[in-house]
């Protein structure tokens, strides 16, 4: 086993986890100097990669996703599809002592139920899972605009307009393929929309992908769509489903936290923070060095709001 202490923060879009992530990094427990994460734009907050990212997708790539409920059916299918630890244990040790950044011990993902499967290989790993109550309107709307100013209002511009093709490519194949839709004609109405083209200098958000890659879907229901049942399934498809939170609600074991969203990120209550940190058992930080961190994070969100209807607007601009 590995003496080395990690924390994972599993939680749905939009509810700041990558950020708590990369806070708890710089804590002494956790501190490594590659854990300093950066700001991508609209207050979006990456940390990044190491040696379990770098593998996340071939190692997810064993299961057929399903929504979890922490129960005794759930877990025997879990087991049915893991793979050999001996194996992937020992690949993940190559890439930690290869890969640059590769050792960093704090770790984001939006289905952290799969990573128990790590546990064993550490003396120390801990899970903090977001909780956020679908009933509650103020946490519903802080992160539904929060996966809408930092996802779906996401940049993705370069100069060369060349360029633009060849970068966004990975990512439109990508939609293409999952909506089993034609990748050249998704890329000729995204490259045509006015918004993109304007004076040759692209300016090209998830959205507008979203909305390239339905415009050329027939809808099982509804055939060719129009226009406006395009805008409104390129929304909904994007935002966050609130039916997926209660994924969030499980406190699998004793190596698991459940911390509450409204409690931390809307009530900015000190002791939700002091108890995560009890439970990861690191120092945790004087409540004015915190409250100072967290406001410094929530303040440009709370002054500055992208909504549905801004969504709703740039995509009226298109074809």
């Amino acid at each position: 086993m590995i003496d080395k202490p990690q924390a994972l923060v599993t939680y749905p879009g939009g509810a700041s986890g990558e950020w708590l992530a990369i806070q708890i990094g710089k804590h002494d427990k956790y501190y490594v100097e590659e854990t300093e994460g950066i700001e991508i734009g609209n207050n979006r907050w990456r940390l990044r990669h190491n040696w379990r990212m770098q593998i996340e997708g071939e190692f997810l790539a064993h299961f057929q996703e399903s929504m979890f409920d922490n129960s005794p059916e759930w877990w025997t299918k879990f087991y049915t599809h893991v793979p050999d630890k001996v194996e992937w244990y020992e690949k993940a040790h190559t890439i930690m002592n290869t890969m640059k950044g590769g050792k960093i011990p704090v770790h984001r993902s939006h289905n952290g139920w799969y990573d128990c499967f790590w546990k064993d290989m550490f003396t120390d790993f801990k899970t903090i899972t977001i909780k956020a109550h679908p009933f509650h309107q103020p946490t519903v709307d802080r992160i539904q605009n929060n996966f809408i100013k930092k996802v779906l209002w996401q940049e993705l511009h370069w100069t060369d307009y060349a360029k633009m093709a060849s970068t966004v490519q990975r990512e439109l194949k990508s939609k293409a393929k999952r909506h089993n839709v034609d990748y050249d004609m998704a890329l000729e109405i995204l490259q045509e929309m006015p918004v993109v083209n304007i004076l040759q200098q692209p300016q090209v958000r998830y959205i507008d992908m979203m909305y390239a890659v339905f415009r050329c879907q027939i809808d099982p229901e509804l055939g060719m769509m129009t226009k406006e049942q395009v805008i409104e399934k390129a929304i909904s498809y994007g935002l966050p489903g609130i039916k997926s939170w209660n994924q969030y609600h499980h406190r699998v074991d004793d190596s698991w936290h459940v911390v509450d969203f409204k409690k931390m990120f809307l009530d900015k209550d000190y002791l939700e923070y002091v108890k995560m940190c009890e439970f990861l058992e690191m120092q945790a930080w004087p409540c004015d060095k915190w409250l100072e961190e967290l406001n410094a994070y929530l303040l440009p969100d709370e002054q500055e709001e992208i909504t549905v209807q801004d969504l709703r607007d740039r995509l009226e601009k298109h074809q």
